[in-house]
């Protein structure tokens, strides 16, 4: 082959390798650009011109072939040089040297970030690839200002924020851990709970086997729990979660502890107020009540033992009514304090007290104290008056916690009011119950007048009364209605006192003066009762009880159920108890001619179902007149 043909076919081959090479930049994704520099006499590069660009070049930067190829940088985009960074210098150091560079930079004039990678392939001329990082680097700085915000935020929250390792170790501690905890984060940093000192023990193994358990399980893990601070004793809510990497590994465990001792002294406050009213309410017994307070009051406190005093009104010494764990014979030694004591007047100025036992007491006592330690003596007041007090120790703790001292105070002050209400209400109960004896005594005595003046009737309101009750009772009428009842059918007839004695003991028969006499006495007999303004209606069942279903009874011909259910009971009971018993005017005339009497009127003259339940009683109850 001569050398003609040889330097031939390398051209060719040359021909066919730049195809293949403008053909593979033509497709890149990249963006892509050809340069020559332009230097200075002295060699300084002062522009560059634009060779080649592909499609990508045009599609990244907005610019068409056409108008740059041939053109100078500075013609394209005439405000490079006074940018920030000095892209020619950047470009000519390539051109010149052959050393290629990587390296992203935001070009202003086109609002846009690039990673560029530059390179020479031959002294004077530079190629560029490059590809849009804008939106990557929106999301970096989204990411950046984001965790900005996130560490400005967790470094100022209240709450405590803490990063445990792998190995349960701290490695990171906000700055709410030394304003809660009152000790320097650098304490607990490298340290498991395990290796921290000064907070109880049992507490801190709590919380690494919690963390334990979210490492294995990688399941959320919630807790709350006391510890005692140098600013007293404070309520935690901690929540536990795993941090993971992008494979989904748990690489980190991340605690957030918040600060819930207001929200939980609130709620046990809640709870003492309800307890504390149930007891009080439901009880309508002191002695039970108090039982039921103190047991409140233990148990939602940290004490374990106690009792309640009450100042006997008359000598104002201070009795214990009610105590919990103590032994008898500890009991004896406090179970009664005279008003002189010290103990007493303590007592008497009203003021909370929280101390030790032992700071109180005197040797011999503390020696019979059962090794309490912490104690608290709680005024029970009520209108500025000390009623008594509420006494609670705990054998454990030296010290009683704020929280609880301000829950006990305010579970005294409900105590003082419920303890007060109830006793009035006993004084109350016991003196309605005299009242009540009172009058049924005077209903007494003058069902028995009446019957001093007609001796024919004597028993027969009692009698009247009884099958009443039983008539009530069977029909299930409430119990203070039959009460009501009770007492007007004691003294239903009361009206006669009107009547003269020789028309009430008038063997024959009356005339119709005499009955229209004897017909008032519902009215006078109401009047009288009205007057002493009897509970249970008992004047209007008395006024009632000679009306009929049918309105044809007296005195004011009343029907159906116009008339007191308690009147149409007395009623049958009058009448049955009457035809059964002698009068001056007939004799007997037995049960038997009594019950068939209001059977063949019933619904007539008398309430069907008062007929049915009297006519039970009598047949298949059993019951008899006493």
């Amino acid at each position: 082959m001569n050398c003609a043909l040889a330097t031939y076919l390398e051209v060719l081959i040359m021909i066919k390798e730049k195809d293949k090479y403008r053909l593979l930049i033509e497709n890149l994704p990249d963006g892509f650009a050809y340069h020559k520099m332009v230097l200075d006499s002295s060699g300084k590069p002062l522009d560059y011109v634009f060779l080649e660009v592909n499609s990508s070049f045009e599609t990244l930067t907005g610019l068409s072939r056409e108008n740059i190829i041939g053109k100078k940088v500075t013609e394209v985009y005439s405000g490079i040089k006074s940018l920030g960074f000095d892209w020619i210098d950047i470009y000519g150091k390539v051109a010149a040297t052959g050393q290629s560079i990587h390296f992203q930079q935001y070009f202003e004039l086109a609002e846009y970030w690039y990673e560029i990678t530059a390179y020479s392939d031959q002294p004077g001329y530079f190629a560029v690839v490059f590809h849009d990082i804008t939106e990557n680097k929106k999301a970096e700085e989204e990411l950046r200002q984001r965790e900005k915000n996130f560490f400005t935020l967790v470094e100022n929250t209240p709450d405590m924020v803490v990063r445990f390792n792998l190995d349960l170790q701290h490695i990171y501690c906000n700055a709410a851990v030394e304003h809660q905890l009152g000790v320097p984060v650098h304490g607990f940093i490298g340290k498991t709970f395990l290796e921290i000192d000064g907070s109880p023990p049992e507490q801190l193994k709590s919380m690494h086997q919690l963390l334990q358990k979210a490492l294995e399980t990688g399941e959320e893990q919630q807790t709350e729990q006391s510890f005692p601070l140098p600013s007293g004793q404070k309520y935690f809510q901690t929540r536990i979660v795993s941090e993971r990497d992008e494979k989904g590994r748990i690489e980190s465990l991340l605690s957030v502890s918040r600060d819930i001792t207001e929200r939980k002294q609130a709620e046990l406050l809640i709870l003492v107020q309800r307890d504390l009213a149930l007891a009080i309410s439901f009880s309508h017994q002191l002695d039970k009540a108090l039982s039921q307070c103190l047991d409140t009051m233990l148990q939602l406190s940290e004490m374990d033992c106690g009792g309640i005093y009450l100042i006997d009104q008359a000598s104002g010494d201070l009795n214990l009514i009610c105590h919990r764990n103590l032994s008898p014979a500890f009991i004896k030694s406090v179970s009664h304090y005279k008003a002189d004591s010290t103990f007493a007047r303590l007592v008497l100025q009203g003021k909370p007290l929280f101390t030790r036992y032992s700071d109180l007491f005197s040797p011999d006592e503390v020696n019979k104290a059962e090794k309490l330690l912490s104690f608290a003596i709680l005024p029970l007041i009520f209108e500025q008056r000390v009623i008594g007090c509420i006494n609670l120790a705990s054998r454990k703790l030296e010290d009683v916690s704020q929280l609880n001292r301000e829950m006990l105070k305010t579970a005294a002050t409900l105590m003082g009011e419920g303890i007060t209400r109830l006793k009035i209400e006993e004084e109350l109960k016991e003196t309605n119950q005299k009242l009540q004896k009172a009058i049924k005594n005077t209903i007494q005595a003058m069902a028995l007048i009446l019957e001093k003046r007609d001796p024919y009737t004597a028993g027969h309101q009692e009698r009247v009364a009884e099958l009443a009750c039983a008539i009530a009772e069977e029909i299930s009428l409430p119990k203070d209605k039959i009460e009501g009842l009770y007492m007007a059918g004691i003294i239903h007839d009361i009206g006669k006192i009107n009547v003269p004695t020789e028309i009430l003991s008038k063997p024959g028969r009356l005339s119709e003066i005499e009955l229209s006499l004897i017909q008032t006495h519902p009215q006078v007999g109401s009047d009288i009762l009205k007057e002493m303004e009897l509970p249970g209606g008992v004047s209007a069942i008395v006024l009632q009880h000679h009306e009929r279903m049918d309105g044809s009874g007296y005195p004011s011909g009343l029907s159906g159920d116009n008339i007191l259910l308690e009147a149409r009971i007395l009623a049958v009971a009058d009448v049955v108890e009457a035809m059964a018993s002698h009068r001056p005017y007939r004799p007997a005339l037995g049960i038997d001619k009594a019950l068939e009497e209001i059977s063949q009127n019933k619904d007539i003259l008398y309430d069907p179902k008062v007929v049915d339940v009297c006519l039970r009683l009598f047949r298949e109850k059993g019951f008899k007149f006493e």
